[in-house]
């Protein structure tokens, strides 16, 4: 059941067009975010995560006078962000944790992406953000907190605890980094971040059938898939879609409460 040929990552498992289908509920939640994103003309922002790009193409779109970066580490988003290269905007296949620059960007974002990022390697990648900001550069980032989609988790452990994936998932755990806010503003602190706003944002996120289905296959099992085999991929989504809709549906529609940590800091 074990892919051999799968490593326990789930980089290459990111297919962009599907992910770009179903991301919705992503983008009616980021109004609240981007007001607090401002970039002077001139200014070069970095989006951290970028996923299949839509987001900082709209940026670059309605800021015509600042460049844009995205990076993110799985090859098929990177591939499908490409297609909306624009003379401001440029994408890069690159780990968070990776990025090795020094006083290059004012402003780096983050939306719905640190979660991503073992809770080990966040005091170093802080750290790397904060040297790739110029002096008086903002760090803005939202991400899940603590309890964030709960419920969906705890039936995804459940299942993959049953057989037939019990042998290779029931040690699993939660697989996601979703700290408190007290957690994470101390970890800015020491990354050397000053003016440091950190609150926990409840979101009651209402889906369509196809919305929910398509949350759960494009993004929400990919770490237990791609620890298994195609088979019992197969197996592990059909029955995950089952078991978290069943769960989520009041009648109308489909429900699941987001707990998000939406971060302002900047560089001194």
């Amino acid at each position: 059941m074990l892919a051999a040929d799968r490593p326990n990552r789930i980089d290459g498992e990111w297919r962009g067009h599907l992910y770009g289908a179903h991301t919705a509920h992503h983008r009616r939640h980021d109004p609240p975010f981007i007001e607090h994103f401002k970039a002077a003309d001139g200014a070069t922002v970095l989006d951290i995560g970028c996923g299949d790009g839509s987001l900082t193409a709209m940026l670059a779109a309605a800021m015509p006078a600042v460049s844009f970066i995205g990076i993110d580490s799985a090859p098929d988003m990177i591939a499908t962000a490409s297609r909306c290269a624009a003379p401001n905007l440029r994408f890069e296949l690159l780990r968070a944790q990776d990025l090795d620059s020094e006083e290059v960007f004012d402003v780096a974002i983050s939306i719905a992406a640190l979660h991503w990022i073992p809770a080990p390697d966040h005091p170093q990648f802080l750290k790397r953000i904060y040297r790739s900001l110029k002096p008086g550069g903002q760090f803005l980032a939202d991400f899940g907190g603590v309890g964030n989609v709960s419920r969906t988790i705890g039936i995804l452990t459940d299942l993959g605890c049953k057989p037939p994936f019990a042998s290779v998932l029931s040690k699993m755990g939660n697989p996601w980094y979703f700290p408190s806010p007290e957690i994470y503003m101390d970890l800015l602190h020491g990354a050397g971040f000053t003016n440091i706003s950190a609150e926990l944002v409840a979101q009651s996120r209402a889906y369509t059938r196809e919305e929910f289905e398509g949350w759960i296959v494009s993004q929400t099992v990919l770490p237990w898939t791609a620890r298994l085999d195609d088979d019992s991929c197969e197996m592990f989504t059909t029955q995950a879609v089952l078991d978290a809709s069943a769960a989520a549906f009041d009648g109308k529609l489909y429900y699941e409460t987001f707990k998000r940590i939406r971060i302002t800091s900047s560089r001194e």
